[in-house]
């Protein structure tokens, strides 16, 4: 990293130097105060991180102007989808969202910084596609630095409550159903995902050898009024099954002669695929 940044200066100084060179030879060049490079930056986003924020490269502002006047960036092109997400650093200081307000980059007679692209992790919860933006100067005094951010498909299994499930058959042969519910939540953000339901059955809680098989296992998806189906029929929900985000899994039992009278738990296997 550290040489890098030094490559990175050594060809800002080189191309000041030839600026010093070229200066005046045209109108253009004349109204030329600041260079930033790179002026192109594409970030990826494709999961949720723990981290506070997801980095870009750094850009390295230098002054080569002889005039004072401050440097300040913003953005008149973020996408709406972007916004509340992209935030702006100098020189590692506190991170100033990006927008139409105007972020401070250089102040008087400062010669030089660093600015760095910051995001929100929870980015990657919007569509998925290529988003562009431009940062610009009010005075035009710096090439308008490009950002493209790609956000990939993303889900994730948050939560699967509770982890075991149980039933009690408490009597003879009959149709049990587990004492509550599993809550199932994925975060994601498309709809292009599958969760795929499993299990090896239900044991009995002072037998193992004594099982439910996964055929005597039945289920329903968040209303059982709708009715209970075979778990065997191979279980497969997709987002519209997750209103909100979460989906309710009902689960009843079978027994028969060959159940001994107790409690039986297991674990369903919940699989996310994602194509």
């Amino acid at each position: 990293m550290i040489e890098k940044n030094l490559f990175r200066k050594l060809i800002i100084l080189a191309l000041v130097a030839l600026l010093g060179v070229l200066w005046g030879a045209g109108p253009a060049r004349a109204n030329t105060h600041f260079l930033a490079v790179p002026l192109d930056l594409s970030l990826e986003v494709h999961e949720l991180t723990d981290s506070a924020w997801i980095l870009s490269e750094m850009i390295s502002i230098q002054r080569i102007h002889h005039s004072q006047d401050m440097l300040k960036l913003r953005s008149t092109d973020l996408p709406h989808e972007l916004l509340g997400f992209v935030y702006l650093s100098v020189d590692s200081g506190e991170p100033q969202q990006v927008g139409s307000a105007w972020v401070d980059v250089l102040r008087n007679k400062e010669t030089s910084a660093e600015i760095r692209i910051l995001l929100k992790p929870e980015i990657v919860l919007i569509p998925p596609g290529d988003y562009r933006f431009t940062l610009e100067d009010p005075g035009n005094r710096m090439a308008h630095i490009s950002v493209n951010i790609k956000i990939k498909d993303f889900a994730r299994i948050l939560l699967i409550d509770p982890g075991v499930v149980s039933i009690e058959a408490a009597h003879g042969p009959d149709r049990y159903f587990a004492d509550s519910q599993v809550f199932l939540e994925v975060l994601s953000n498309h709809s292009k995902w599958r969760v795929l339901l499993s299990t090896e059955g239900l044991c009995l809680a002072n037998d193992e050898k004594i099982k439910v098989e996964p055929q005597d296992l039945l289920i329903a998806v968040n209303d059982p009024k709708q009715g209970y189906r075979p778990f065997t029929e191979g279980i497969v929900l997709n987002a519209a099954d997750f209103p909100g985000r979460t989906a309710a899994i009902y689960l009843g039992a079978d027994t028969g002669w060959n159940h001994i009278a107790g409690s039986y738990s297991g674990v369903i296997t919940v699989t996310l695929a994602q194509p």
